[in-house]
């Protein structure tokens, strides 16, 4: 009896020191400084039409600049991909660097690519995709569950806004890296109709220095120039010594 009492005890207290490790406040934020890179293999496939098409991309990213006012300024590079659509597979021309700058929330503030290149996307709406495929940060410490939210300019509709919203989630191990974890959802009206594009996104951050360890969601009614497409949408960080790991 008093060994069958002891292990209820001790049940009782671990899962209280559980429920206390859950609520813990945590600083979510990104330590950035001009010359940090990190790359990511990329894995998005589309429904275009009833069609499915899959695009796996290797991309860089590289921190540019961070201003006194908390700005950064960073270039995305594509290094190189293929895509499968209806059983053919083909190598994906490389893309022109993307100079993206944030403000100190991580909030999209501009955004410029070249336009020398065919896109299925215009580039107002690559910043909608932008915008959907990073965290924004909460602007105070937060425990699961808490929400912060946002709106921003919209790149697509000009008297419209973007609805973003986060949810800490608390920490997971991902590989080696006990991670926050967060979801994120974005709302933005594209046309004139009053059509919505929304995604769903959960993100597994290195506390270390907030980059992204992996992150996976859905992106829907995306407008394309095959008209409204739907995506799942997958992201891996890299090793620095390989290029070969792929999203899970």
């Amino acid at each position: 009896m008093k060994r069958w009492l002891y292990l209820v005890a001790a049940a009782c207290m671990a899962a209280s020191v559980g429920r206390a490790q859950d609520e813990t406040e945590v600083t979510i934020k990104k330590t950035q400084k001009a010359g940090d890179t990190v790359r990511y293999r990329l894995n998005a496939t589309a429904d275009v039409g009833g069609s499915e098409v899959i695009v796996e991309r290797t991309v860089k990213f590289e921190i540019k600049q961070v201003k006194e006012n908390g700005d950064v300024v960073a270039t995305m590079s594509d290094q190189g991909g293929k895509i499968n659509a209806m059983g053919q597979e083909m190598e994906v021309p490389l893309a022109s660097v993307v100079t993206i700058t944030t403000d100190k929330l991580g909030r999209i503030v501009k955004y410029q690519r070249g336009t020398d290149e065919i896109s299925v996307m215009s580039p107002e709406v690559e910043q909608l995709l932008a915008m959907a495929q990073d965290y924004v940060l909460p602007e105070k410490p937060v425990k699961p569950k808490d929400t912060w939210q946002y709106e921003v300019a919209n790149p697509v509709i000009k008297d419209k806004k973007v609805a973003l919203k986060g949810t800490y989630l608390g920490m997971e191990k991902i590989e080696d890296t006990v991670t926050w974890k967060i979801k994120q959802t974005l709302t933005a009206v594209i046309d004139s109709e009053g059509g919505k594009m929304e995604a769903e996104m959960v993100f597994f951050a290195d506390p270390a220095d907030g980059t992204i360890v992996r992150a996976e969601g859905k992106l829907k009614n995306v407008p394309s120039q095959y008209g409204p497409v739907d995506i799942a949408w997958k992201a891996a960080r890299l090793k620095a010594d390989t290029s070969t790991a792929t999203p899970k």
